[in-house]
């Protein structure tokens, strides 16, 4: 079970990981109220604990070496929660999207996923070549968010076009501010990657 566990928090984007592994208590209880927790790993039964195994369908108590080394967080280790991967369609997404082209770094994603949503204006489509939204690292940084804002991977332009979207380049020197613009059609607005 270890092992299995380790490279589910290790690569949670591999195809065969069904869930990804949160370890902020904000993130963990704010989505465990609308979203069970499949497996709950704790070290021991603190007033979180308490509050997160009845919405948990399973957990295991470690000890904390243990889970240490299953955590991927410096100073945590104190709970590890695996929730199902949201899985979306083209029926979840906006008609504003944010269009990720080959995105490199996932710290940039997580963070993309936290503008999203605290905007509330655009949902996320990334190119082939971008790193995946299910990246430990973007997980993180997402601080949850990747269960709130729905997303598609691996889309190319001509999928986005198929799909009714207009495309618009961002520039960091516009002087057109992104929240003014109000497209009438469905839009997606293309971030281009770091380099």
């Amino acid at each position: 079970q270890y092992q299995r566990w380790r490279s589910f928090t290790s690569t949670p984007e591999n195809s065969d990981c069904p869930w990804i592994a949160l370890e902020n208590p904000k993130a963990i209880v704010d989505i465990s109220q609308k979203i069970q927790i499949d497996l709950l790993l704790h070290s021991h039964e603190s007033p979180l604990v308490k509050t997160l195994l009845p919405r948990s369908k399973k957990n295991v108590r470690l000890s904390a070496s243990l889970l240490k080394r299953l955590s991927k967080v410096v100073d945590r280790g104190e709970i590890i929660a695996f929730f199902p991967k949201p899985i979306y369609t083209w029926a979840d997404v906006t008609r504003r999207i944010l269009y990720l082209e080959t995105l490199q770094d996932p710290g940039n994603l997580g963070t993309l996923f936290r503008t999203a949503q605290a905007t509330g204006l655009f949902t996320i489509v990334t190119s082939p070549g971008s790193v995946s939204a299910y990246n430990s690292k973007a997980v993180r940084a997402s601080s949850g968010a990747l269960f709130r804002v729905p997303f598609l991977e691996k889309i190319n332009l001509d999928a986005l076009r198929k799909h009714g979207y207009h495309l618009l380049a961002l520039a960091p020197s516009s002087e057109t501010d992104l929240f003014s613009v109000s497209p009438e059609n469905p839009t997606a607005f293309l971030v281009g990657n770091e380099g």
